[in-house]
This record gives C-alpha cells, sequence and structure tokens, in this order.
C-alpha cells in the first residue's frame, strides 16, 4: 500500500487488509458484516484518497497502528487505533465535502443523507 499511486488499486489493498484483520477473529457473522460495510465505503474511501493528498500516507500510518495493536494482543489498544482510523477516514470526507471538490462530485451522487 504504500508504494501504490492509484486510488481504486490502494482500495482493494486496504479492503485486503482489513479482510485480514476481521478473518483473524473466526466469527463468520462479523466477516460478514464488514465485509458488507466495506463494500458500501469503498468509493468514498477511493475518493477520499484521490481527493486528499496525505490521506493514503496517513492510513497506512494507521494501519500499522492497528496491526502493531493486533500482533501484541491488545484489544483495547486496537480498538483505539480503528477508532482514530475511522475518524481519519471521516475527516478526509467531510474535507472533500466542504470543499465542493467537483471532480469527486459523483463519489456524493448516491449519498442521500
Amino acid at each position: 500500500m504504500e508504494t501504490e499511486t492509484g486510488g481504486t488499486r490502494w482500495a482493494e489493498h486496504n479492503a485486503s487488509f482489513h479482510d485480514v484483520i476481521a478473518l483473524a477473529g473466526n466469527s463468520p457473522w462479523l466477516v460478514a458484516m464488514l465485509t458488507n460495510l466495506r463494500e458500501l465505503s469503498t468509493r468514498y474511501i477511493t475518493h477520499s484518497v484521490l481527493a486528499v493528498p496525505d490521506r493514503a500516507q496517513r492510513a497506512n500510518a494507521e494501519h500499522e497502528e492497528i496491526l502493531r495493536a493486533v500482533v501484541a494482543h491488545d484489544p483495547g489498544a486496537a480498538a483505539d487505533a480503528v477508532l482514530r482510523h475511522l475518524d481519519g477516514t471521516l475527516r478526509a470526507l467531510r474535507t472533500i465535502r466542504q470543499l465542493g471538490a467537483p471532480a469527486h462530485a459523483a463519489c456524493w451522487a448516491g449519498d442521500r443523507r
């Protein structure tokens, strides 16, 4: 992911990273739920990486933090890292929306909230 320059390809790697973490939990129900959420959010994640210049780099650092916590068997630290990661993506999406980035308007076409 650190060397990927394409937003779509980076998002595919992102999904793979999160799939590995989810599968490690050994809960088919949780994997199905997280997979569904990830599929619904892929276009937003892709646009956040394309529109916010350092988002991919920051997300990669957040992934490292999540992975370190998982490897250390520290569920509290893992949960905190995941929340910071989700917050980082949300902040990037808010930035895009506030700027009204026309190149990424298609991202919001299906968003009826």
